[in-house]
This record gives C-alpha cells, sequence and structure tokens, in this order.
C-alpha cells in the first residue's frame, strides 16, 4: 500500500510538470517513481519498511526547498 502510494505522488508530478512548465517536477515524479518500484525489493523488511516513506520524505522536501530558493532569485 505504501509503495502505491508512493507511485501515485510520483505520477501527479508529471501533468503538473507540464501544466506548470516546470522541469524540475519531473525529476521529482521520476525520483518518486523510482523509489516506489524500488525500494519494496531493496528494503531489509520489504514493502513495510519506513525507508521508503523516509525516501520519499526527502525527495518532497529537497523539491519542495529547489522551487523556494528558485522562487527567492
Amino acid at each position: 500500500m505504501v509503495a502505491a502510494v508512493i507511485f501515485i505522488v510520483g505520477l501527479h508530478f508529471m501533468p503538473l510538470a507540464r501544466i506548470f512548465r516546470y522541469a524540475p517536477h519531473y525529476v521529482s515524479g521520476a525520483a518518486l517513481i523510482l523509489v516506489a518500484v524500488v525500494y519494496p525489493f531493496a528494503a531489509p523488511g520489504g514493502p513495510q519498511d519506513p525507508v521508503g516513506c523516509l525516501a520519499a520524505a526527502l525527495i518532497l522536501w529537497l523539491s519542495a526547498l529547489c522551487g523556494l530558493r528558485q522562487a527567492l532569485r
């Protein structure tokens, strides 16, 4: 279930990137999709391991910080 939520959140960044003409959303979306696909097999606890949530949170925080940095220029 967690991997599916991360995957869906990653997918929603793709149309947003096009609508807002903001290419970094493609990177964020691709990173989230990659985490959702890979972490259930790579994490020691499988799909229920909290590392998936941690990775998703880090990606989203970095995305927000990059957007903030660009807005402050």
